[in-house]
């Protein structure tokens, strides 16, 4: 790879990394301050009819979107962007007109359908909907992604600024369900007006590869249903065991962990290409990408899940506010548990470049059943914190499967080494001792640091792994300057 690629990289990386953190910093400020006003039983209800709404739509998800990004990446082919845009509206329009049908032959109240509709319109149009991740995948393969990143900004903005306001108009529940969905049509609307001047992009009625995206597809689409499923049936199920309470507690602390696959996402699209050709052209060369990619996800997950337990309560207040404080507990559970999830989140996408969809199947069907099975069990008796102790042992299954899995295709990648168990000790022990005597803030800036330099002293990282960090940045005189006193060659 040549530099200007490494350039791209690099931009890439930070634009989608950086980019992501922002929108999800304004988007998170929306959230709680949205979270405040509404109360804890309004602000259950609104997430108990996203996670509805996010379960049942997709069902005409169709998988289709990493497989165009696979196609694209080979063989930049914008008609079969066109198939997938053409069938997911097709699908939606058929879905929205059954859906209202249902809804109201089952009694459904009109408050709930209106909610509803917004909230699938959202699906629609956000940058997390099944048309604009479509539209983006030409940006994200040639490694132009700060055009769909500054969007997603605007969107967030816009969003920030109408919850704001709300105490002003005296908003309701409905308001906040109207600015969370009507927020993401101007966005929808440029990067539109963006894939046509730049990609020469024609919503045309003709259908290229449908039948082989399709069935090429489908077993992507049965992992997203039940991924889907997955990530959002706890809500579902406290909202109907329990309470609106218990499901705003909940999704307070979700909602603050989930957005964390960002890191990983962002780290994987910029890859996914380089690793799908590598896969084609020279497998030996993935393997190193895989184990460094493992080694950063796993130094991301464990520290920032050791940071926050020891100051989880203070993080709930600061955001949420006293009324919140319950979220502390289910907070902590859950991101010990994506330690195992960023690992398995990887594996998937790694299964999906080598053309291996199909094992795909055994993850989302057993973590899927283990998770309910465990809720139906737990909730009952611990609320909340059950649902977060089901995510939490389902994480981990997930995990082992997805292990065994990943060593069946290259038995070279291991994943516990002795720098991680030595870097993970030493984390939660200076954690500790640093939340006894600092308040929020400095224990935060503190503990950054610790990480960052815990991450060079135990030698986390091969030396080999150093230098391929720093070539992906153009920054390789780096080694011999900083880290050459602490590699032995």
């Amino acid at each position: 790879m040549n530099k200007s690629y490494f350039n791209k990289i690099t931009r890439n990386i930070f634009s989608f990394t950086f980019g992501q953190l922002l929108s999800l910093l304004i988007n998170l400020a929306a959230i709680a301050l949205g979270a405040r006003y509404l109360g804890v039983s309004d602000f259950g209800i609104f997430n108990y009819l996203l996670a509805t709404i996010v379960i049942i739509t997709k069902l005409i998800d169709m998988g289709i979107a990493p497989n165009i990004f696979r196609e694209y990446s080979i063989n930049k082919n914008v008609g079969l962007l066109n198939s997938g845009i053409q069938l997911r509206i097709i699908s939606f329009i058929a879905f929205i007109i059954i859906y209202n049908i249902v809804c109201i032959l089952i009694s459904i109240s009109k408050i709930e359908i209106i909610l509803s509709n917004l909230l699938l319109i959202n699906m629609v149009i956000s940058s997390k909907g099944f048309l604009r991740e479509i539209m983006e995948i030409p940006f994200k393969v040639d490694l132009l992604v700060h055009f769909p990143i500054i969007i997603m900004l605007m969107d967030n903005i816009i969003f920030l600024v109408l919850v704001i306001i709300m105490p002003i108009v005296q908003a309701d529940l409905t308001y906040f369900v109207l600015a969370y969905t009507l927020s993401n049509l101007p966005g929808f609307l440029i990067m539109f007006f963006l894939i046509k001047k730049k990609y020469n992009y024609q919503l045309t009625a003709k259908l290229t590869g449908t039948r082989w995206l399709i069935k090429k597809s489908f077993p992507v689409f049965i992992y997203i249903i039940f991924n889907a499923a997955y990530l959002n049936i706890d809500l579902l199920l406290l909202g109907n065991l329990d309470s609106s309470f218990s499901a705003g507690i909940y999704s307070a602390a979700f909602r603050l962990v989930l957005p964390i696959l960002i890191v990983p996402t962002a780290f994987i699209h910029t890859i996914f290409p380089r690793i799908t050709a590598n896969y084609h052209q020279s497998p030996s060369e993935n393997p190193p990408i895989i184990r460094i990619a493992f080694k950063i996800f796993f130094a991301l997950a464990f520290s920032l899940a050791a940071i926050v337990t020891f100051k989880a309560d203070s993080i709930i207040s600061f955001i949420y506010g006293q009324n919140y404080l319950s979220s502390s507990e289910p907070l902590i559970i859950l991101l010990w548990g994506m330690v195992f999830m960023f690992n398995s989140f990887f594996v998937i996408n790694i299964l999906v470049a080598y053309d291996k969809q199909t094992g795909i199947y055994i993850y989302s069907i057993v973590t899927l059943l283990i998770n309910v099975i465990l809720n139906f069990i737990l909730i009952e008796q611990y609320s909340f914190m059950g649902a977060a102790y089901s995510k939490f042992f389902s994480f981990v299954i997930g995990f082992i499967i997805t292990t065994i899995v990943l060593y069946k295709i290259d038995n070279t990648i291991y994943l516990l080494e002795k720098e991680l168990l030595f870097f993970s000790l030493l984390i939660i022990g200076l954690c500790y001792f640093f939340s006894l005597f600092f308040g929020l803030v400095f224990y935060l800036i503190f503990s950054f640091i610790i990480v960052l330099t815990l991450l060079i002293l135990s030698k986390f990282f091969s030396s080999y792994e150093i230098k391929q960090l720093l070539k992906l940045i153009n920054k390789e005189k780096w080694y011999k300057k900083g880290f050459s006193f602490f590699y032995s060659e």
